[in-house]
């Protein structure tokens, strides 16, 4: 409790007190130190009266929500990639990170080889996720510009990629391959994309939020949507974009005015 209203003071936002608690309770756990279930219920309780005086002063701490990238601004993204290995290289990488809800670090990531195609569509290895290895499949797109099968095997093939190597590379001038790309270099792919696409800036975590939103609206479940992209199933993140999508889903003023 002391540790919490510390940080607040500090002019911590909720979710950072809320990761870094979470660290340590996993640290203690880690050398054996069990903490009591009461003491996390009220870590819980602290931390959401903290969020209802922010709430009530009308003050925002931290970045809030990244924006979300729907469906159709995907395709939107996907159609203003020119057809250079650059461009054929961004659209893979965009729709594979949206299909399995992927963190920029775990697309940095990814082997040639992680990716595999299966007639149905691809199954994705994830081996160092934020919550542990996932492999998940990707469905073959009922659009063209968002089927990742696709457009990954276009991409696979004109780059030649080696199965040991990156599953996506850096492209020079001149449309040289290069080496991996880094977690950041993903963030400015989807910068650069939104641009040309004229669509309003995300950061690559707009494609976690996107699909899980995407997922919910076409009525999936929490536990389905939550293996896809490696959240754990208590989540407060992904609870809050469920939250965001059912309260037009399942709203008590349809039909009624």
């Amino acid at each position: 409790g002391a540790f919490v209203a510390w940080l607040a003071r500090d002019g911590k936002a909720p979710s950072t007190i809320g990761r870094r608690v979470a660290g340590v309770t996993v640290t203690l756990r880690e050398r054996g130190v069990e903490v009591p279930k009461l003491v996390t219920k009220k870590t819980t309780e602290l931390l959401n009266a903290y969020q209802r005086e922010l709430d009530e002063a009308g003050e925002q701490r931290g970045r809030g929500e990244a924006p979300l990238v729907s469906k159709r601004e995907l395709r939107r993204l996907s159609e203003a990639c020119p057809d250079t290995l650059a461009g054929l290289r961004d659209r893979a990488a965009l729709l594979v990170g949206f299909g399995i809800a992927a963190r920029s670090a775990e697309m940095a990531g990814l082997l040639a080889r992680d990716i595999t195609e299966h007639e149905e569509g691809l199954t994705v290895h994830v081996r160092y996720g934020k919550t542990g290895a996932r492999k998940v499949a990707i469905s073959r797109g009922s659009h063209p510009l968002t089927d990742a099968v696709t457009h990954w095997q276009i991409w696979q093939e004109t780059a030649r990629l080696v199965p040991g190597g990156p599953a996506f590379l850096q492209i020079g001038r001149y449309d040289n391959p290069r080496g991996k790309m880094s977690a950041q270099a993903f963030n400015f792919m989807l910068s650069r994309a939104c641009e040309r696409a004229g669509v309003s800036p995300k950061t690559w975590h707009g494609l976690r939020s996107g699909l899980a939103t995407e997922a919910r609206a076409e009525g999936h479940g929490l536990e389905v949507i939550a293996a896809q992209g490696g959240w754990k199933f208590n989540s407060r993140v992904l609870a809050n974009y469920l939250r965001n999508t059912d309260q037009w889903r399942k709203n008590a003023t349809k039909g009624v005015m």
